[in-house]
């Protein structure tokens, strides 16, 4: 993308989400390490997964669709919460109707990972916190997640556009969280100036993937994924 052209889109975006305006901070920062995991394919690190608490009281393991491969055969998330380790394979994997977003079927929930809550996104500082892409290296010796922070400033199609820097490879798939550590989107990619990422990430709007998750209930495939 040319930056002249990029600049316009970034004016755009912008003047869409001006009128949204951050209620207060309810609650300092903190690390919700213990609801992100590692998603593997095999001892591939493909991409971050999380832990979200769903209005209906039931929870899903979500990640970015274009990160899971096309099939499940010897996949499995990884979740580390004080010292403790998790792991569990996943049985099933499911993308949702309308946002690059993929439900994963697990075997039974993944017991003392507390779930995320969420949130509509306004314009806000954010937090993405993930694990790095550790495939050159033994992938479970990754202790701990890490944090980037970012500033989300615009809202266009259903998706939200932020800027945070750097923006690491493994990123796919986290949490993108407000300073309540609520989630308000789920990061997907980032953006291109020419041949060169730019410090533009980008992800999908909370809102569209819960819609999503309904209209799949609705359509009576519930019990197909999620390990809830």
């Amino acid at each position: 993308m040319k930056l002249g052209v990029w600049c316009v889109l970034f004016a755009s975006l912008v003047a869409a989400g001006c009128a949204l305006s951050p209620p207060p901070t309810e609650s300092p920062k903190h690390m919700p390490s213990c609801s992100v995991g590692m998603l593997f394919a095999g001892r591939e690190q493909v991409s971050t997964v999380f832990k979200l608490q769903l209005d209906n009281n039931s929870v899903a393991y979500l990640t970015t669709a274009h990160s899971v491969p096309s099939k499940v055969k010897d996949m499995s998330v990884v979740f580390r919460c004080d010292g403790a380790l998790a792991e569990q394979q996943v049985v099933s994997s499911e993308p949702l109707p309308g946002v690059d977003v993929t439900l994963l079927g697990l075997p039974g929930p993944i017991v003392g990972m507390p779930a995320l809550r969420f949130e509509r996104a306004t314009i806000e500082r954010v937090r993405i916190p993930h694990y790095p892409n550790m495939s050159a290296l033994e992938p479970r010796l990754a202790e701990m997640a890490i944090e980037i922070d970012g500033k989300i400033f615009g809202e266009k199609s259903g998706r939200i556009y932020y800027t945070a820097t750097p923006i690491r490879i493994g990123a796919s798939g986290a949490p993108v969280l407000n300073e309540r550590g609520r989630v308000v989107g789920i990061s997907v990619g980032r953006l291109m100036d020419g041949s060169v990422f730019s410090g533009i990430g980008y992800g999908e709007a909370i809102e569209r993937v819960v819609a999503a998750l309904a209209i799949r209930d609705r359509s009576g495939n519930r019990n197909a994924a999620g390990g809830m």
